[in-house]
């Protein structure tokens, strides 16, 4: 018997426990694709793959640049670094985050980008901004140059330069004043104009003697360079390079002849260009200017709608329907294409650079902010997705694609250190639920309407000068009350109100008009409000004999009852063809006394012209 209960015990015991593996292998299934998903937060989002802290790098965001102009295939990562020393500078080419190849340029560059030239040439030339030219390179070698056209020389300027040729002793304390002048009166200077303002005064007249017989020219210099799709709104194709000056001026070159198709000009100094769309098919161009002006170039077209930003911008990118703009006083704006502010969120350090953010394979679109602190954050929208830590002040940051479904981001920092992040594959971004601080909202300024704010700063003027404000309320009042009691008692005096009281004798009278005209029935009521009798009162009727034509104007009332009203009518007729109407004065006499005891004045209503019917 007990090894029968010993067998049966196990039995039951072997099936509770394949049941609870069956019932648990789908919550086993979940908790091993969470424990996969913590798995790769506690590793990170971002793979070092190569660091420099000897790199000695000098560049910034637009002088970076993920691009195949190799013909290998792979995309590799390009870096302007200018040299403070001298006027060279060289182009770094970096594979798997190490230097592939290098190349010397002329100048310093302020911007590198790289695209297609034609469908049927899927190499990519790379094209190198710096002072007043576009330099293309085929095979990192120098294949097309492409200066900018020279601005016109003022006439005032011009005459100034020909009377210092002219007058070798010309006084040039006169010539530097009329320059200065030139410049206030926001006239556009030429380079030697400003070379000779610059120039230290032991040394102006040497200047002057070395160009004065040389030809004035004047050359503006590109500060900005990005790209515009031509037929596609892919990253991918072909693009033409826009070009973007220190005086205002857009250029937007073909990409086989690199040819000017377009030519604009916008107010201020350009310190920031975005594109969007594709030029054959429809396309906007966002400029923020150093003046704190953004605005919007719409199919070749400068349109009026513009928007002032608080602080100088940084960096301006736009995002589906959203313009972020990263500005000077540490805060990252967004505007709606109109220019209304709808969110703007205060960064913890001061904002370094802005760059685009397309990472295809989760199909996120947003904006990576460099800080001074080493932060870099991905927003997108108003959504905070990541925050990465790297050892030193952001100078340039650039996220491209670079083989496949392997993207990689570039760091530098201020003191020359070179970063290579990858992104780890099949990653997934969500918004980060951490908030430090009041929320972004609450430093919004509301609009508020017209008559709450007058409201607001009544109350709060009340709440400051509450005893000032009593004495001149006081003072006004009996001031007030003094007027009152003047204009009352001249019309008492002169009887022009409708009531009077004069020897125990009280009088009301009342008027009403009837008829449309041109004949009218005026009805005047008479009371005596006192407690005696009243005798020989009469009315009498005051008017325009050109207007009005009235057969009976007086009538006598003998005897007046208290609170007994007396009705006179008066028939009257309007003699004027004229759109227009004249008062008619009822005055109120007694045998006693020579003036009116009362003066009823009566409007009278437009009488509407007489029509003749047949």
């Amino acid at each position: 018997f007990l090894f029968l209960f010993l067998f049966l015990f196990l039995l039951f015991m072997m099936e509770s426990k394949r049941e609870e593996s069956m019932d648990g292998s789908g919550d086993h299934e979940v908790s091993k694709d969470m424990k996969k998903e913590t798995l790769r937060k506690k590793k990170g989002r971002w793979n070092l793959m190569a660091s420099n802290p000897v790199a000695n790098m000098n560049t910034s965001s637009n002088c970076i640049v993920v691009g195949d102009v190799t013909t290998s295939g792979i995309n590799k990562i390009i870096i302007a670094n200018y040299n403070q020393n001298n006027e060279n500078s060289e182009l770094k080419v970096y594979s798997s985050g190490m230097l592939d190849q290098t190349c010397n340029i002329v100048g310093k560059p302020c911007g590198i980008a790289s695209f297609q030239t034609a469908l049927d040439k899927p190499a990519q030339v790379l094209a190198v901004a710096s002072s007043g030219g576009l330099y293309i390179f085929k095979n990192l070698r120098p294949f097309f140059k492409f200066l900018l056209p020279e601005q016109p020389i003022n006439e005032d300027e011009r005459n100034l330069w020909i009377k210092a040729r002219n007058e070798p002793n010309m006084d040039l304390d006169v010539l530097e004043s009329s320059l200065i002048e030139l410049r206030m009166s926001d006239v556009h200077l030429s380079d030697r104009s400003l070379e000779f303002l610059a120039t230290s005064k032991p040394q102006k007249q040497n200047f002057v003697s070395s160009v004065k017989d040389m030809p004035i020219t004047s050359t503006s210099i590109i500060v900005s360079l990005c790209t515009l799709s031509k037929s596609s709104t892919n990253d991918e194709g072909v693009k033409m390079p826009v070009l973007g000056t220190e005086d205002g001026q857009v250029y937007i070159l073909r990409p086989g002849n690199f040819a000017a198709v377009t030519q604009l000009n916008v107010e201020g100094s350009i310190a920031c260009m975005c594109t969007v769309g594709a030029f054959d098919l429809e396309y906007r161009i966002l400029v923020a200017t150093r003046e704190r002006n953004v605005f919007t170039i719409k199919d070749g077209k400068l349109s009026p709608l513009s928007f002032l930003l608080p602080a100088p911008p940084l960096g301006i990118d736009r995002v589906k329907k959203c313009i972020l703009v990263a500005c000077a006083d540490s805060t990252l704006y967004c505007y709606s294409t109109k220019g209304k502010i709808l969110w703007q969120s205060k960064q913890p350090a001061p904002i370094t650079t802005l760059v685009p953010f397309s990472y295809i394979p989760k199909m996120i679109r947003g904006v990576l902010v460099g800080l001074q602190n080493g932060e870099v954050r991905l927003y997108d929208d108003k959504d905070l997705l990541d925050v990465l830590q790297v050892d030193g002040p952001i100078a340039a940051l650039r996220f491209g694609k670079v083989w496949k479904d392997s993207y990689s981001l570039l760091a530098v920092t201020t003191c020359g250190k070179y970063f290579s992040y990858e992104l780890r594959r099949g990653i997934n971004f969500s918004p980060m639920s951490f908030q430090k601080g009041p929320p972004v909202e609450q430093s919004i300024r509301i609009n508020v309407p017209t008559k709450t704010q007058l409201y607001v700063d009544q109350t709060e003027r009340e709440r400051t000068n509450p005893i000032a404000m009593h004495q001149t309320f006081r003072k006004d009042l009996y001031s007030l009350h003094n007027l009152v009691a003047r204009h009352y008692f001249k019309a008492l005096k002169s009887a022009l109100v409708p009531t009077a009281s004069l020897d125990d004798v009280t009088l009301a009278v009342d008027a009403t008009v009837q008829g449309i005209g041109p004949s009218f029935r005026l009805s005047l009521v008479v009371r005596n409000l006192g407690k005696n009798v009243v005798l020989n009162v009469r009315v009498a009727l005051s008017w325009n004999q050109n207007m009005y034509s009235i057969p009976i104007a007086r009538k006598p009332i003998p005897r007046l009852m208290p609170g007994v009203p007396i009705t006179l009518n008066f028939d009257i007729k309007c003699i004027s063809e004229e759109t227009e109407s004249s008062p008619i004065k009822a005055q109120v006499f007694t045998t006693s006394r020579s003036l009116p005891i009362i003066t009823a004045i009566v409007n009278m209503p437009i009488s509407e012209p007489l029509m003749s019917i047949r």
